[in-house]
């Protein structure tokens, strides 16, 4: 018989005090007494309620969370073992590997429970929050089925009309609401460029003695500090309150344009007026089994039908999120803004069901349908290039009230661009009242400068009163174009300048101190380059009809 030390004898837990023996030195080392300050630290385990409760798993297990983050295909949770504890340091942390930053266990979220591939490289360090931080149910089923039972005598509702506690992600993409299919609220993002997302605003490093560690309580606020908006101020300016952050217009209409928190805090108290309450006064989420039965009759006898749950939906999507609209404010105030008309009327202010664009002949091409639209005044074209601010391209007018299907289309010559550059636009939906909404951003890649010189047909031909007559220029030139009578005589001189390479054009109108009569007229390129290269003059016929 041997005696002494044996593997056997060391034991293992994932429990927090274990790196709380160093980590805990209040002095110096004090991450942990940031980390008693959060939620992952009361946090009830995912067998608190019911042993074995593995529908909970991975986010109510710090166990269960490590082997997810080991293997996501088959972790092999046990369903007794693996009830505790519930988020400790080395539920996110792996001590004994190197292979990530900060040693933590990226494990990472492929999609959205309603199938939305989620980029890769999205959110940096934040990822790993997102696997728990995330929607539990897919919006548009659960709603829809919810509307299927109301339209069915004699069935009973499950539990939850909301994504469960913390859809974070969810809100943070713009994704997943029950936002109708429309595609100017899908995908819509106001902070989705920071860098590692939820990490580089929740931990902020934070001073204790003469420690300075990263913060591990995540939260936005201390009674004694306040708002902590230390990632806020490189974009925000020098603000010390999230109520700093004003919104852009008045929102919930009480007549004062104020923060964008209390916009969003105002649109919410809009929204839970419409809908129908439960015996402590909150909007009904049917999560209490106690209650349900009295809960279903409320929702059965209120007065806008089946539209209640996209507003329950909807209102405890923003509610659970937690940060008043902060991760996404754009996003927040649309979505809120039109679930309030959708449950008043029936109806959305513009169904925005798709927008796209491609290139063609050297121009954007931007398309885009409505299936109704109310007080629609029209609609700004904004690009962007790069880091640079957008800018408004065109107008498109809007159709004002209809329910009909409406589409619309823009070209957009984007001169200066010489080499392969990802051009951003984005519709701003105007309403006659001056509100406006952001479609979400598509993206194009635009080929730059031609390959060669070329004079296109002018549009339209034959015209009256004006035609467009677009050109490409390889390479910066000198370039005239001029307009000539059957007789040759010159009409009007339109372009006589340097030009960039690119796809340019000019448009000739006969209304701008020119009188003409019907007939054939001839347009003419003559472009010599800057650079000592061969000159190109063309010339085609165009005709004016009266």
């Amino acid at each position: 018989m041997t005696t002494g030390p044996t593997k056997k004898n060391i034991a293992k837990s994932l429990e927090s005090g274990v790196c709380m023996v160093c980590h805990d030195s209040p002095a110096k080392h004090s991450l942990a007494l940031f980390y008693k300050e959060s939620a992952h630290y009361t946090m009830p385990a995912a067998g608190v309620t019911a042993a074995g409760r593995s529908g909970c798993y991975p986010c109510h297990s710090g166990a269960a969370y490590v082997k997810y983050a080991t293997n996501k295909t088959t972790p092999g949770y046990d369903q007794v073992a693996d009830n505790f504890p519930s988020v400790s340091c080395a539920t996110c942390h792996d001590p004994h590997t190197y292979n990530h930053e900060k040693q933590l266990r990226l494990a990472t979220l492929d999609s959205l429970q309603n199938g939305y591939k989620i980029p890769e490289g999205t959110a940096g360090l934040g990822m790993l929050c997102m696997n728990c931080h995330r929607g539990r149910y897919n919006s548009k089923t659960n709603v829809d089925g919810y509307v299927t039972r109301f339209n069915t005598p004699g069935q009973a509702y499950p539990s939850r009309i909301y994504p469960h506690y913390s859809p974070q992600t969810d809100m943070l993409l713009g994704r997943n609401s029950y936002d109708w299919g429309l595609a100017n609220l899908d995908g819509v993002t106001t902070h989705g460029g920071v860098e590692n997302a939820c990490v580089t605003c929740h931990m902020p490093t934070r001073v204790n003695g003469s420690g300075i560690h990263p913060d591990h309580s995540m939260k936005m606020s201390d009674p004694v500090t306040g708002d902590k908006v230390t990632a806020c101020v490189s974009c925000h300016g020098s603000i010390t309150h999230f109520t700093d952050i004003k919104a852009k217009a008045d929102h919930d209409g009480d007549g004062v344009q104020e923060s964008t928190v209390e916009e969003v805090h105002g649109l919410l108290e809009e929204l839970a007026a419409l809908l129908p309450k439960d015996a402590s006064g909150a909007v009904i989420e049917l999560a209490n089994s106690a209650t349900r039965a009295a809960d279903s009759t409320a929702i059965a006898n209120n007065p806008y039908g089946s539209r209640v749950f996209a507003g329950i939906w909807n209102y405890y999507y923003v509610e659970h999120d937690f940060s008043n609209g902060i991760h996404n404010p754009t996003y927040a105030i649309q979505l809120l803004k039109y679930t309030i008309m959708y449950v008043q009327s029936g109806v959305i202010p513009v169904e925005l069901t798709s927008f796209t664009g491609s290139v063609e002949n050297g121009l954007v091409s931007l398309q885009w349908q409505t299936a109704t639209e109310t007080n629609n005044r029209g609609f700004e074209v904004q690009r962007k290039t790069g880091d640079y601010n957008w800018q408004t391209v065109g107008f498109v007018s809007g159709k004002g009230t209809t329910t009909q299907m409406s589409n619309y289309t823009y070209s957009d010559n984007p001169v200066g661009i010489t080499t392969l550059t990802k051009i951003s636009y984005r519709l701003k939906q105007l309403d006659y009242d001056g509100t406006a909404n952001y479609s979400k951003e598509i993206n194009v890649e635009f080929s730059g400068a031609p390959k060669s010189f070329s004079l296109d047909q002018n549009y339209p031909n034959p015209f009256n009163p004006a035609t467009v007559i677009r050109y490409a220029v390889p390479n910066e030139s000198k370039v005239k174009v001029v307009v000539y009578n059957l007789a040759g005589e010159v009409v009007k001189e339109l372009v006589n300048e340097v030009q960039s390479a690119g796809f340019h054009e000019s448009t000739f109108n006969i209304n701008s101190g020119v009188s003409l009569s019907s007939g054939i007229y001839f347009y003419s390129i003559e472009a010599t380059p800057l650079n000592g290269n061969n000159s190109f003059r063309q010339t085609k016929k165009m005709i004016l009809l009266k």
